[in-house]
């Protein structure tokens, strides 16, 4: 087998002939084909291949159709292709729609940034737009599936700018929806888009609860990708009416299981969540990134509420074990940490962190209720950064935090952005990275080990660990639980040795991490669904 991956097409066509042709053409891609002729080797196939990206038939009877969907619907990740002509498409190419959908979804951005600006509004739709399509990506949808969220979404976010000012009398609805969706969804008629876009926008104002229009649909009834442009538009909405993405959130929150599927709203969240912890890395190239440790959980929410709001990254932790491994794993700009503690106390963690010179001048502030004269000058003698009495006063600890850090960031310059990947998993900070179309080389560090993945316009270029490079090495990377992600600028030219799309580049390195350790715990498989 090579040791490339490449992307797999179950070819479902009767006629003997048609197949055979079909299969030169498709293989002279570079794809993998499997041949079936019936259902039943159909539901075979799905059961037993992990890397088909598509099922292609030219089934042309609504009942043959209907039982081939049927067969697909617990392979969300699969899909369905059954264009009018088979022969025209695969002479014309109709299988490598990457191209046409990134063009396709280029103008459509061009388009949005241009009726925003001159509306006078901020440039949200896009930002939304591939909100909505990480969240498609996040649950498993299909590449195709996740190729129509993006425009839609952005299409349903500028229905406002689209529809006309409404003539005296008129409906505030129009074919069963509101006058904004029915611009949106007139506008995506006239694209001639490769993507249902009408279909999709036509079921926005379906309600999970199944009090929507026009339909009335509810629940699974309604398409996914309708639900989570649903969810995208919701947040466009409350983000015009309130400038603030954590209010927009939380308002949400509240629609979810009624108005909103509550599955793609806490998706979407934690799209949101990790764009935002991006953004602040970027910001703050020094690293921003604190640990609290404490056994109290209020206290524990209080310090990552009010160290949020200040612009820190925040990670909580109940007993200095865990710390203590979380902080040998992928050290933070600094650690907040109780004295009395359950399994190491914040005196002994202060101890074995000194030991180490990596941590040896990490800084660390103790807090606790009781701060008796003896406690105070041992932590000191160690080498705390402070000993405060709780209550915490956040105004006199967040510009200390703020000095520590930046004195930090000062003393490695050069270094790039930084982050931890159990802030943000690679495989996520990969896909943000793939849709913005970025170019940057991703420095990663675990425990001595270092890598690389280094993109170019958001597709992967190369990929090392070590001695190992190319797609052995990037399915090592994407494994990887912990450990230090740090964003350069490319130097010189890289010699390519990968080859692919990010998903699939994923896809394949799941597979083998499944081969390699079935049942060993949630591994990349986790990453990649949560």
């Amino acid at each position: 087998m090579s040791d490339e991956p490449r992307d797999e097409v179950i070819l479902f066509v009767a006629a003997e002939g048609a197949r055979r042709a079909a299969r030169v053409l498709l293989e002279g891609d570079g794809l993998v084909v499997s041949e079936v002729c019936d259902l039943e080797r159909l539901r075979d196939a799905l059961r037993t291949s992990a890397r088909a990206l598509a099922v292609l038939t030219d089934a042309s009877e609504p009942a043959m159709l209907a039982a081939v969907r049927r067969e697909l619907a617990a392979r969300a990740d699969v899909d369905l292709l059954a264009p009018a002509g088979l022969g025209r498409a695969l002479l014309d190419g109709g299988l490598d729609r990457r191209r046409a959908a990134t063009c396709a979804t280029d103008a459509l951005r061009l388009l949005a940034a241009q009726l925003e600006r001159r509306a006078g509004l901020p440039p949200l739709a896009e930002q939304v737009a591939q909100a909505a399509e990480l969240t498609a990506a996040r649950l498993g949808l299909g590449r195709l599936v996740v190729e129509a969220v993006g425009p839609a979404a952005l299409l349903a976010c500028l229905g406002p700018l689209l529809a006309p000012p409404p003539a005296p009398g008129e409906a505030p609805a129009q074919a069963g929806v509101s006058r904004e969706l029915a611009a949106a969804a007139a506008a995506a008629g006239t694209l001639r888009s490769p993507w249902p876009l009408e279909e999709v926008l036509l079921a926005v104002e379906e309600r999970f609860d199944g009090g929507g229009r026009p339909s009335g649909l509810a629940g699974e009834r309604i398409p996914l990708a309708a639900r989570i442009v649903a969810v995208a538009r919701e947040f466009a909405r409350l983000r015009a009416a309130s400038p603030d993405d954590a209010r927009a959130l939380q308002q949400l929150s509240v629609r979810a299981g009624r108005q909103l599927d509550p599955r793609v709203v806490d998706a979407f969240f934690r799209v949101m969540r990790d764009a935002e912890y991006l953004r602040r890395v970027e910001e703050n190239p020094g690293g921003r990134l604190v640990y609290v440790v404490d056994a109290d959980p209020a206290f524990l929410a209080l310090a990552e509420l009010r160290l949020s709001v200040a612009g820190f990254a925040v990670q909580t932790y109940p007993d200095g074990r865990a710390a203590l491994e979380a902080i040998e794993a992928a050290p933070p700009a600094a650690v907040i940490s109780e004295v009395v503690l359950p399994r190491y106390d914040g005196v002994a963690l202060l101890a074995r962190l000194r030991r180490s010179p990596a941590t040896a001048k990490l800084p660390l502030f103790l807090a606790s209720t009781s701060t008796d004269r003896l406690t105070v000058t041992k932590a000191l003698k160690l080498g705390a950064t402070d000993v405060m009495a709780k209550p915490v006063d956040w105004d006199v600890l967040v510009p200390k935090l703020r000095e520590v850090t930046a004195r930090a960031a000062t003393a490695r310059p050069g270094r790039g952005v930084e982050g931890s990947l159990t802030q943000l998993a690679l495989p996520e900070l990969l896909q943000v990275l793939a849709l913005g179309r970025r170019t940057a080389t991703i420095r990663l560090e675990r425990e001595g080990e270092t890598g690389s993945i280094v993109l170019e316009r958001g597709e992967p270029a190369a990929a090392s660990l070590g001695a190992c490079t190319g797609l052995e090495a990037f399915c090592r990377l994407a494994g990887w639980q912990h450990g230090t992600f740090r964003l350069e600028s490319p130097g010189s030219a890289t010699p390519r040795n990968l080859h692919g799309a990010i998903e699939s580049l994923l896809l394949e390195a799941l597979r083998r991490q499944d081969e390699a350790s079935r049942g060993a715990g949630p591994g990349l498989g986790g990453a990649l669904a949560s």
